[in-house]
């Protein structure tokens, strides 16, 4: 073994030497290789990427060596920063010791810290890497001279004095110095900026400003010109303060190249090639590459030579760099290369583990003598010399965002997905549940890619960055990396130092999406729209919270992070940022709040800001509080609306072209059911292809294969063979494949029933708590019920339309998701029923051609059949058929055999005038052509018959009229002449219709009336039927009513002359029901009938709308023309408004499996889904049962508030006899429905009356044609309830009436008498003259008969909508009383909106505004006045509703301080009422029974009083809240709540169930008190981490002790600790606003005196705010000793802090408030006021107003005389103008509210004293206190009456006090002496008696015949002797 002679590097031996290291395989290594130090210990000072390099790489080398990677112990230093975000180094070494955080200084470069963690680990060496300390030669020198002698793996501190700064190594390779001399230095630095530039000059521009301790990128600038020196010398200087400066000649288009070296302590130094680094930014290194290529072989060896001799010059030890220009000028930079790919290009091991060696002093070519220089002639035969191997390329992935200048970011990372390959690797110092943090180096990544070339290399690394993925919550550069990687110049390897940042100033970017994609789907598929345009679009869930997109037949992932102000969006590693609109001209507010003050005026800087905003104004977030108007508007790019379309893209995912595909596609893309009319068609083709069910059969078999049994697939296969084999059109075999599946499972599997029953609980969350996707799922499916809904009803009508037998068993129809589904698909099912129109077709036809045609046996052709007159028996099997007829019959008005169409006419007409008696029918055949010359045509005479309802055809213009008995013989003629005809089309009609006419007989008016009466109508009637088969000959309804028109009035000379009173145009089309259009003569002109469009005239007498005649009808025309639908305007009162629905069902055919009442009671649930408030039916046939009628649409009724309904049923038996029947089902109040049975008879005088069935009902013996009356006076707030979800309060009674049962119930309504006392009254109804009503029930049961009495009172909410005025306080306050004292129980029904609110309306419209400038108003205001005259205007009109002060400015005004209104319950009025209500039903539950039913919302106040009765019970959907949701949403500044329930629904007030016993503490057992109060010498709070919202403490008034409780105005923060009982507990931190009372304040000093308001959000809801707020109303109600509360300055009182604090509470008089005249009191703050009371049209009006601009464009926008040009412009400047003022006036609204809620007012309603300033506060409270302390003393007095006068309670404190100071005490002091003595000497009775003796002989005579006086009679009390002197 070779011996080496290490007393050269005896400086380099460690302390643990071979000498005292203990053996092992290191220690064997070290002594074989010719080693001095043995390392087995590290200490890595440093983190990131440079420690996990260091581990890797020597790990990886040890393993290799030793065969044992952990044969090196790795100690690193930590920072609780890494330790925090799961640094990776810390996990990969074998121990970490903690450091400081923060700045580098604290740990990495705190030499004396590391030496002194080196020392205490007992480590071997120190590696600092790069960077922190690395460079500091005070490191290396301090090991050295530690006790331990640790190694420093890195060059020794002289080498670092010579190149470590840049100075030195400047100076050292230009002028080769070994150690650079003092002046040599001094030279070359630069002191001052004077200096500086005078170098600058000399050198030349562009320089470069250089710290020489700098470096990664700080203390470094670059300057173009002088202008600029001296900004950045100051900045070099403060970057890295204490270090010299140079200046250098800027090489700015230069090459960075540097030269690897590797130098062992014996002063051996090798090159080990180069690599370029040109591509930086900032002169910060972004790519590298090696090797270096771009420069000359030669030239660069030459540099390699220079590197080395510079290396041995210095005697640098370890790994190196020297980097140099394309100048070729050197600078040296020696420490540990932060990356290198050049050790990989030639097979070296990575430089780490040669720091390692060098330190062991391992000779890297042991016992060889290696030429590497070449410069022995013989070393070309000996050794070869390396040559670089293939190429690498090496980027740093660093967390800075390119978009944002390359800042370095923070924060934690979610995924680090790297894949690596044998040509890509890389480390990174972070994994996916790791994180940065800010004290970190950017640079968490290295990726070196390898290939055989630059160009292979250069793709490897790209193909490497784009599948890198990296999510976290900061930007990384891998998207930019790509861009430049690709970019043509890269590629060229034409780049310079300046190429990046060029590139930069330039704006390059990453690759940016062009698509934009949504970010919250809940559905796999969804189509976009965007101008016009539309796309689809899948998209599936990722696990990790990402989505898989599918579009346009390719997948992208995309993953999203909300931003501040933006969103940022990953879509395949791509990012895009989608920033939130923001212009910066526009100054907005962030958040909600109020405007206070501008801190700076409008001013001008590159602009001229101009503030729109007032101070005091209160602020939406996003509010334009100033516009800055720039003097170049080109410098701001102002963001446009896209007006681009989306791009062309194909389906989402790849679709087939089998039936079965297309079909699942057509689904699949169906999520909004908003497809084209194309997709829809395609798809109803796809559904008719006969392949389609084999095809769905086939796949579900192929999933089945192998896990069915094999008989039975074998069955099922072969029956689809079979039918297959039968052709293409053969019918799918269901129906055998269904008895096959039967037949198997009778045979093979036993049956085995199961119920499975269904929780459908509501609350979806709860039930699906593991599921929460079922949830959204539901919830979305819900929400899209609509659209499906359309998508079947399309579905339903497709089969409707093209007649699909849906009457087969085997294909029902299913889904009833919405009601007109589910109506329309039985709609369907009972169309599909009856036989198909081809079907009946044929089947008419046969029996019309019997009726004309005889048929004789034997005889062939035409001699068999013989044609003849219709035969009228054969025809009754159509004219009285159960079945529809008319619909088919048309088809027949036109055939080659006139006599069918001779039949088809007879019967239509004895089908449709079945109520009459037909004398005669005439034919006349037709010529059988179309053209209309010749038609066939129909007459016949007729007389009434015995109808039960004499026909007459309503008229509209005759309904005003009194009704008349129908039928009567002056309306119609006895024998009248009707005739019918059929045309082609209407201009057939038009050629034919004179020859019609002239079928009728001439008309002679004068005979006609001599006969019939003056008053008689014509007797004829035409029927014009139009057979409209072609589309072509078809038209809109309109267009046919308008030809119509016109062409019977051009005819109505012909129709005078053959006196036609009635013409009706039929229109026949194929397959559907006749449309009739009928027309009178009116005037001379003739009209339609609209009131009887589309219904056989013969039958609209029907309709009775006679009934109407106290209503101006108007026709309503809906799709179904067998339902009449009329619009209804009382003539009496125009704001009754009412729908009449009228509908005729008559049967049709059906088959066995429907009945004919079955059907008619599904032709009625059909009819009613469109009837809105009254609807009726007439029924011709039978009609089985109207039993079930209100269980089946009871629901819907009520709903649709229809008050009554009305059904006719007419019975017919089998004589023919025919008895009608009505049945009417009314529900006025919504909530009690009564039925009652009439019977139609007929009096002797021939009238029509109602007879009763059973009880007798309202219109027992009342004429049938009784006019329907108007609606009662009660209906409209019915109706007003009903809206609100509630009943009407006056139809209570009746309902608890209906809801006892086998109880006879009696009401009393109280009201109030004379003297405001309640009386029990019979009262009307509707009677209230304010919104509360009470009652007394007695309720009579059968085991009690005598009844027993409760007191029920309710709100009535439709009078102003049950707010609590003060009226309303009183009257609950007296009917709680009432209870109360008779100890009846109390019944509250709750239906409110809280405290009444308003606004003074006296000044309005006089006030006037102090404008800031009167020219400008949007410039602001200071105050609002009246002007002189409208001050006495309104002092002689409203004397007391405002106060004012006067004052001159510039003229007499009347400034406004306080609106009082002469209205009460404004303000604070309600409030102060409501606190009188909750203290009176706090004592009412300790006394009585309380319980409460909220029927509708109860707010503020009205759920104050539902918590403080402690029972409740709550209806489904009705809230209890303290404040609404939008107010609080306009408080919070956002929409968080979408509904009241969400506050105070059931699930939110089920917490506050649980009754709660009231807490009273005594006033002398009051500990708590609070600083501030006066006579209290150390005050002091207490319990101040407990309720810190409340601030407590104890002090002193007037020396009597008190506690006080105040508000903190402070935002606190609360913890709430984990529990160490829950291992899934952790600590909370809540943070609570100041001035708010939140629920757990409550609980401890629930007697709470100052707070600004309380919250009532969802959470505190649940958190029992209501509750805990009635505990201090309970608390307040009960107390016996002093409270005081008291506003303080500036302070706010407002809605439901109020209410628990009001004085009136405490019945006692216990309670006083104060307020200061600063200080703010009301039910809402003045925003919320004005958002109710003062909108936008009042705001409008003030505009109008006092803006005399605005007045004039309003006057011109509506002036008629001005062109519309003219109004427009008009109307466009008032709409600026309007905007222009709007803030200001919004200000001057809320000044005019704020005014409502000063202390004036609350004076002058005598609600509180204002006080000024807090002596006032002292002097009040303390008179108060004095006098209740003296009562309380006087009370514990014996009874000294009368010389002690007593003190009422209720007297006023200033006469409590001066009764007390003239109250003259001796004459009681006297006789307390007295008793004091007595009571003394009865103690001791010997001694007593002794003293007495002796103390009468010492009497004088008048003493002792006291004391005899006294002893003679015990009882008397005598006056104590006279001693008076006189």
């Amino acid at each position: 073994m070779a011996t080496y002679d290490h007393s050269k590097v005896a400086h380099f031996i460690g302390g643990n030497s071979l000498d005292k290291a203990p053996a092992g395989r290191v220690y064997d290594f070290v002594k074989a290789n010719g080693g001095h130090t043995v390392i087995t210990k590290i200490l890595i000072a440093n983190n990131g990427i440079a420690a996990v390099k260091e581990i890797r790489s020597i790990r990886q080398w040890s393993y290799e060596t030793f065969g044992d990677d952990r044969a090196v112990e790795f100690t690193v230093m930590t920072t609780p920063e890494d330790l925090k975000v799961n640094a990776e180094y810390i996990r990969m070494a074998d121990r970490y010791v903690e450091v400081p955080g923060g700045t580098n200084n604290n740990n990495y470069a705190n030499v004396d810290l590391i030496v002194d963690v080196a020392e205490r680990a007992g480590v071997h060496a120190v590696w600092a890497g790069w960077g922190h300390a690395s460079e500091n030669p005070r490191l290396p020198e301090s090991l050295a001279a530690s006790k331990n002698k640790i190694v420093f793996i890195g060059p020794p501190g002289s080498a670092m004095r010579s190149l470590g700064t840049g100075i030195s190594e400047t100076v050292l390779s230009d002028a080769g110095f070994v150690t650079v001399p003092d002046h040599a230095y001094k030279d070359a630095c630069v002191t001052n900026v004077e200096e500086g530039l005078r170098r600058a000059e000399q050198i030349g521009w562009p320089v470069m400003i250089k710290a020489s301790e700098g470096g990664g990128g700080k203390g470094i600038r670059k300057v173009d010109s002088p202008e600029g020196f001296k900004n950045a010398y100051s900045a070099v200087v403060g970057e890295i303060p204490g270090s010299p400066i140079f200046i250098m000649k800027l090489a700015g288009q230069a090459r960075h190249l540097e030269v690897q070296l590797l130098a062992d302590q014996y002063g051996n130094a090798i090159s080990l090639f180069g690599r370029d680094c040109s591509v930086q930014r900032r002169h910060q290194k972004i790519i590298e590459e090696a090797p270096v290529t771009i420069a000359n072989p030669e030239k660069f060896e030459e540099m390699e030579r220079a590197a080395v001799r510079l290396a041995k010059l210095v005697g640098y030890v370890s790994a190196g760099t020297v980097e140099c220009r394309a100048s070729y000028h050197g600078n040296g930079n020696w420490r540990q290369p932060s990356s290198s790919p050049t050790p990989c290009v030639h097979g070296h091991s990575p430089p780490p583990h040669q720091d390692y060696s060098s330190a062991l002093w391992v000779a890297p070519h042991g016992t060889s003598d290696i030429d590497f220089d070449m410069v022995r002639p013989e070393s070309n035969q000996l050794q070869r010399k390396p040559r670089p191997k293939g190429h690498v390329v090496a980027v740093r992935i660093t967390a800075e965002n390119p978009d944002a200048g390359f800042k370095p970011s923070s924060g934690a990372l979610q995924e680090l997905n790297f894949r690596s390959s044998t040509n890509v690797w890389g480390y990174f110092s972070v994994n996916s549940a790791g994180g940065l943090h800010e004290f970190a180096d950017s640079q968490f990544g290295h990726i070196f890619a390898y290939g055989q070339d630059r160009s292979e290399s250069r793709k490897n690394m790209v193909v490497a960055l784009k599948e890198l993925s990296i999510r976290g919550d900061f930007r990384t550069t891998v998207e930019y990396l790509i861009k430049l990687l690709e970019l043509q110049a890269f590629e060229e390897n034409t780049i310079t130092t300046g190429w990046l940042d060029s590139l930069i100033s330039n704006k390059l970017t990453a690759e940016r999406l062009i698509t934009r994609l949504p970010y919250s789907l809940l559905s796999h598929c969804w189509t976009l729209y965007l101008n016009g345009s539309h796309t689809s679009v899948g998209a599936r869930p990722l696990a990790d919270g990402g989505l898989l997109v599918l579009l346009d037949d390719k997948s992208h992932s995309v993953y999203w992070r909300e931003e501040v102000g933006a969103l940022r969006l990953m879509v395949d590693s791509k990012t895009c940022l989608i920033e939130q609109e923001n212009d910066p001209t526009q100054l907005r507010s962030p958040s909600p709040g109020k405007l206070v003050r501008f801190l700076v005026d409008s001013a001008s800087e590159d602009g001229i800001v101009n503030f729109v905003k007032q101070p005091g104004v209160s602020l939406e977030p996003g509010d334009i509080l100033g516009i800055l108007t720039l003097d170049d508007p080109a410098r701001v790019k102002h963001a446009k609306p896209f007006d681009g379309l989306l791009p062309s893209f194909g389906p989402p995912g790849v679709t087939g072209n089998k039936p079965t595909n297309f079909s699942h596609d057509t689904l699949m893309f169906y999520p909004t059911f908003s497809r084209d009319l194309t997709t829809n068609q395609s798809w109803h083709h796809v559904l008719k292809n006969p392949v389609l069910p084999y095809a769905e059969t086939s796949a579900i078999l192929s999933s089945l294969s192998g896990r069915m049994p094999s008989k039975l697939e074998d069955l099922v296969r072969n029956a689809i063979e079979a039918s297959k084999s039968k052709g293409p059109t053969s019918e799918f075999p269901a129906s055998r494949l269904k008895k096959i599946l039967e037949h198997y499972l009778q045979d093979s599997i036993q049956r085995s029933c199961s119920a499975v029953a269904l929780n459908p609980h509501p609350q979806l969350r709860e039930q699906h708590k593991d599921d929460l996707d079922k949830v959204v799922s539901l919830v979305l499916s819900h929400i899209k019920a609509q659209s499906k809904a359309k998508l079947v009803l399309a579905i339903l009508d497709h089969v409707k339309k093209v007649g699909l037998p849906v009457s087969n068993s085997d294909s029902p129809l299913f889904g009833t998701i919405v009601d007109q589904v589910s109506l329309k698909a039985r709609e369907v099912l009972i169309a599909g029923q009856m036989p198909s129109y081809e079907e009946r077709l044929i089947q008419m036809e046969a029996v019309l051609k019997a009726s004309v045609g005889n048929t004789y046996y034997g005889e062939s052709g035409s001699a068999r059949t013989t044609s003849r007159t219709p035969a009228v028996e054969i025809l009754r099997e159509l004219s009285d058929s159960r079945y529809t007829v008319f619909d088919v019959l048309p088809a027949f008005f036109a055939n080659a055999d006139p006599w069918v169409i001779l039949a088809a006419f007879e019967v239509y007409v004895r089908r449709a005038y079945r109520a009459y008696t037909l004398l005669s029918i005439d034919y006349e055949e037709g010529d059988g052509t179309d053209d209309g010359e010749a038609p066939s045509i129909v007459t016949w005479r007729f007389n009434l018959g015995q109808s039960h309802s004499p026909p007459q055809t309503p008229r509209l213009d005759k309904l005003g009229e009194l009704p008349r008995r129908h039928g009567s013989s002056q309306s119609v003629p006895a024998c009248p002449h009707w005739c019918h005809c059929l045309f082609a089309n209407l201009d057939a009609l038009t050629a034919g219709f004179e020859h019609v006419a002239e079928t009728l007989p001439l008309f002679d008016e004068a005979e006609h009336r001599q006969r019939h009466g003056i008053n008689s109508q014509p007797p004829n009637v035409l029927n014009l039927a139009l057979r409209i088969f072609s589309e072509a000959d078809d038209m809109a309804d309109a267009e046919w009513a308008e030809k119509i028109y016109v062409f019977v009035n051009n005819q109505k000379h012909i129709l005078v002359q053959r006196g036609v009173r009635r013409v009706s145009v039929v229109l026949c089309r194929r397959g559907q029901y006749p449309w009739y259009y009928t027309l009178r003569d009116r005037n001379g002109v003739w009209q339609e009938e609209q009131a009887i469009r589309n219904i056989e005239p013969a039958l609209a007498y029907q309709l009775e709308l006679s009934r109407l005649s106290n209503y101006n009808l108007e026709p309503c025309f809906v799709e179904s023309k067998q339902i009449h639908i009329y619009h209804g305007v009382a003539r009496e009162n125009q704001l009754d408004h009412r729908f009449f629905i009228r509908a005729l069902i008559r049967p049709g055919r059906l088959r066995d499996s429907m009945n004919t009442a079955d059907y008619l009671i599904s032709e009625t649930d059909r009819r009613v889904t469109v009837f809105w408030t009254r609807w009726r039916f007439h029924l011709r046939r039978r009609f089985g049962s109207v039993s079930g009628f209100i269980e089946r649409h009871g629901k819907r009724l009520w709903r649709l508030h229809v008050t009554s309904s009305e059904i006719r049923i007419a019975l017919e038996d089998s004589e023919g006899n025919v008895t009608p029947i009505r049945c009417i089902i009314e529900n006025v109040s919504g909530f009690i429905v009564n039925f009652h049975g009439y019977q139609e008879i007929t009096t002797e005088k021939g009238t029509i009356i109602l007879k009763s069935i059973g009880e007798k009902g309202p219109l027992h013996l009342q004429p049938v044609n009784q006019p329907y009356s108007t609606k009662e006076s009660l209906q409209p707030k019915r109706y007003q309830a009903h809206l609100i979800g509630t009943t009407y309060v006056y139809d209570f009674p009746d309902l608890f009436s209906k809801a006892l049962q086998n109880t006879y119930l009696e009401s009393k309504e109280l009201v109030l008498d004379e003297h405001d006392q309640l009386a029990e009254v019979d009262r009307a109804p509707g009677n209230n003259t304010f919104g509360m009503v009470g009652w007394v029930f007695t309720l009579r049961t059968p085991e009690y008969p005598n009844g027993r009495s409760v007191v029920v009172v309710a709100n009535d909410i439709t009078y102003k909508i049950g707010s609590f005025g003060p009226t309303e306080d009183q009257f609950f306050y007296l009917v709680t009383q009432y209870a109360r004292a008779r100890g009846l129980p109390r019944i509250y029904l709750s239906a409110n909106s809280g405290a009444r609110i308003g606004l003074g309306e006296e000044a309005l419209n006089l006030f006037s505004v102090a404008w800031t400038d009167k020219d400008h108003p949007e410039k602001g205001f200071n105050y609002l006045y009246l002007t002189h005259e409208n001050y006495l205007k309104l002092q002689e009109k409203c004397a007391g509703a405002v106060r004012t002060e006067e004052i001159e400015d510039g003229e007499r005004r009347h400034k406004i301080t306080d609106i009082i209104g002469l209205q009460d319950g404004l303000g604070v009025e309600s409030l102060k009422g409501s606190g009188l209500i909750a203290g009176e039903t706090s004592r009412a539950y300790d006394d009585i029974f309380t319980i409460t039913l909220v029927t509708a919302r109860s707010v503020g106040i009205g759920a104050y009083l539902v918590r403080l009765g402690e029972r409740a019970v709550q209806v489904e959907g009705q809230p209890i809240i303290l404040t609404g949701a939008p107010a609080l949403n306009k408080v919070l500044g956002r929409e968080v709540y979408t509904s009241n329930l969400q506050l105070g629904g059931t699930q939110s007030c089920s917490r506050m169930a649980s009754p709660i016993s009231p807490q009273v503490a005594t006033w002398k057992g009051l500990r708590t008190s609070s600083s501030g109060c006066h006579m209290c010498p150390q005050p002091r709070e207490t319990l101040s981490g407990w309720a810190q919202t409340v601030v407590v403490g104890r002090a002193r008034l007037g020396g009597i002790p008190m506690g006080v409780i105040a508000v903190e105005t402070r935002t606190i923060e609360r913890v709430v600790p984990a529990d160490p009982a829950n291992p899934a507990s952790f600590e909370q931190r809540i943070m609570e606003a100041g001035q708010v009372w939140y629920p757990n304040s409550a609980p401890a000093p629930h007697r709470v005196r100052k707070l600004a308001w309380l919250l009532g959000g969802q959470q505190d809801m649940y958190d029992e705010v209501l509750k805990q707020g009635s505990k201090i109303v309970d608390g307040l109600s009960a107390y016996k000793q002093p409270v005081f509360v008291y506003i303080v300055p500036n302070g706010e009182l407002r809605g439901g802090a109020w209410v628990v604090l009001d004085p009136s509470i405490n019945a006692d008089g216990q309670m006083e408030m104060y307020a200061d005249i600063e200080a703010r009191a009301g039910v809402l703050e003045p925003e919320g006021i004005i958002e109710i009371k003062m909108r936008r049209d009042k705001i409008v009006q003030l505009m109008e107003r006092m803006d005399p601009q605005y007045a004039a464009l309003k006057r011109n926008s509506k002036d008629a005389s001005k062109s519309p040009e003219e109004r427009a412009v008009a109307t466009e400047a008032l709409e600026q103008r309007e905007a222009l003022l709007q803030p200001t006036y919004k200000q001057i609204a809320l000044l005019y509210a704020d005014l409502h809620d000063r202390t004036g007012r609350m004076e002058a309603k005598g609600w509180l004293n204002p006080l000024c300033g807090k002596r006032h506060v002292a002097i009040s409270t303390g008179q108060h206190a004095l006098a209740s302390h003296a009562r309380m003393l006087l009370r514990s007095l014996p009874p000294l009456v009368p010389v002690i006068p007593r003190i009422p309670e209720k007297s006023d404190h200033r006469a409590t006090a001066q009764v007390l100071e003239t109250l003259e005490l001796s004459s009681a002091v006297s006789q307390l002496r007295g008793e004091h003595l007595v009571q003394q000497l009865l103690g001791d009775r010997k001694a007593l008696i002794d003293g007495f003796v002796q103390l009468v002989d010492g009497l004088t005579e008048e003493e002792k015949a006291t004391v005899l006086a006294v002893l003679k009679n015990p009882n008397a009390s005598p006056g104590p002797p006279s001693y008076s002197t006189a």
